[in-house]
């Protein structure tokens, strides 16, 4: 049987220096990032060992590591390097990446911005 089983994070937040413009790059921002992974965990199900699967610690260190740790102009860029750190795993199938930039100079007041990827592991 083919296990189609979904792992993920909600709401990881970071002050980061991303952005389009200097200002945002040198001031930074808080941005919130969701992942939600595809990955077989039969195997964790059954044996109970984190080390048997791919697991939110690591999930979380690949979204910090991006956000936290590089610097990019749009919100694409940050979700598809989240996306590559993730499918270091071989075990995750498909992952799900939304960033949210929460204070975004548009001219009018607004929740966040934010985008959506999904990309599949080849």
């Amino acid at each position: 049987m083919d296990a189609r089983d979904t792992i993920g994070l909600k709401g990881a937040t970071f002050w980061a220096y991303h952005g389009a413009t200097q200002g945002q790059r040198e001031t930074g921002q808080r941005f919130v990032v969701d992942v939600e992974a595809e990955t077989d965990t039969t195997q964790m199900a059954q044996t109970d060992d984190l080390k048997s699967g791919a697991n939110v610690t690591f999930l979380y260190q690949c979204v910090k590591k991006v956000v936290a740790g590089e610097q990019h102009a749009t919100l694409q860029r940050i979700a598809q390097r989240i996306a590559d750190e993730a499918f270091v795993d071989k075990r995750i199938t498909e992952i799900r990446v939304t960033v949210k930039k929460p204070f975004v100079p548009l001219g009018g007041i607004i929740d966040y911005s934010f985008v959506t990827i999904v990309r599949r592991n080849s």
